[in-house]
């Protein structure tokens, strides 16, 4: 008599579960997660904002498909928008206008993601969680853990150095503000006459400070490691003989006071539609300026 293994061993392995816009919105919004998400959507003319809490987010997946949708991938304490509502960050990405790029507008969708995940490969950068074939172009969206409200002033900075690598791919560089909303995966492009679809990715997680770093190598600037080492070699070079340490006034340090100037320029931004109004610019962009002379991203003030 044959000793037969365990019909179950003889299997092959099942296939991993298909990205669905209800298993997308749980791995970008996680139950556990803080605030609620915001999004929008359009059916024909009509623009409809919305705000969910996470716990109804799967329930809600079937009938955000149903029209064209789009998700906010920071999560804010009520309406999306403003950095005092700001409850998380939760993800680093490029929203990638492939057809503006002869190159790859040429190619097919399957020919173009390859391209886009071999750039990002060669750069040093890690594999997307998530490569989303928009319909006209792409999202590669890095998912984050652990990056506080706090951490703002440098993800942005990430996001700019991201988009002004990228731009031979086509990045969009006004898609940096940390309210975006991205198209919802499952969703209809009504442009592009198709569902937009995961392609990519396995929903993994990064460290937010290795992820900036690599970042920061990909677009050829130092990492906050190499930053502060210069930083603190001119201060010694700079310092006269006999000097000792140099004594800050009472208050706040010099960083953390232009880091909060420049939190203040940010919410007035913001309270402005991000538009500076006629006879606020120069003032504006003169303190903007300042404020990022120290910011480890210093290189942005061009």
């Amino acid at each position: 008599m044959l000793d037969l293994a365990p019909i179950d061993l003889l299997l092959p392995n099942p296939p991993p579960d298909p990205w669905t816009a209800e298993r997308y919105l749980e791995v970008l919004h996680p139950r556990d997660g803080r605030g609620v998400v915001g999004g929008l959507t359009f059916r024909g003319s009509h623009l409809h904002s919305f705000t969910l809490s996470r716990d109804i987010l799967p329930a809600a997946a079937s009938t955000l498909t149903e029209q064209e949708a789009y998700v906010a991938l920071n999560s804010y304490h009520g309406p999306r928008g403003g950095e005092r509502r700001l409850a998380g960050l939760n993800a680093v990405w490029l929203d990638l206008d492939t057809y503006r790029v002869p190159a790859l507008a040429e190619l097919d969708r399957r020919e173009a993601a390859d391209r886009i995940l071999s750039a990002i490969s060669g750069a040093g950068l890690p594999t997307p969680s998530l490569l989303v074939d928009s319909g006209r172009g792409f999202y590669s969206v890095w998912l984050l853990s652990g990056a506080v409200p706090a951490a703002l002033p440098r993800w942005r900075a990430v996001m700019r150095a991201l988009t002004k690598w990228a731009k031979p791919l086509g990045a969009d560089a006004a898609c940096v503000d940390p309210a975006r909303v991205l198209r919802l995966p499952g969703s209809w492009h009504e442009g592009a006459s198709r569902r937009v679809a995961i392609v990519s990715g396995d929903g993994a997680r990064h460290a937010f400070e290795p992820l900036a770093d690599a970042i920061w190598h990909a677009a050829g600037r130092p990492s906050r490691r190499d930053f502060d080492a210069t930083r603190s070699t001119r201060r010694r070079q700079n310092r006269p003989e006999g000097c000792g340490a140099v004594q800050h006034p009472r208050g706040l340090p010099r960083r953390a006071f232009w880091a909060a100037i420049q939190r203040d320029l940010d919410m007035l931004l913001d309270r402005w539609g991000g538009v500076i109004p006629h006879g606020m610019r120069d003032i504006w962009l003169h303190l903007y300026c300042c404020a990022l002379t120290w910011d480890e991203a210093g290189a942005d003030v061009l």
